[in-house]
């Protein structure tokens, strides 16, 4: 599998681990796509997700920005 920026796998526990707050113990790709990477962590506290972008320096556009602006739509659906 492709991983963003040449990242490995310990080093995807470590960021999901360091972002969610408890430790994270394995790190599985949903999602193959060209616009993220998409993961599932593993921790004691459930399952968050995980989403990496492609550096902006290769990709201007604002993805962060175009799924926030679209999650209100997703919870009334």
């Amino acid at each position: 599998m492709r991983r963003p920026g040449n990242i490995g796998d310990d080093e995807i526990v470590a960021v999901g681990s360091a972002l969610a707050g408890v430790p994270a113990t394995r790190a599985e790709p949903l999602m193959l796509g060209g616009n993220n990477r998409l993961f599932r962590l593993e921790t004691a506290d459930g399952p968050p997700a995980l989403t990496f972008y492609p550096p902006q320096s290769e990709d201007p556009r604002d993805r962060l920005g175009t799924e926030l602006r679209a999650l209100p739509s997703l919870h009334r659906s």
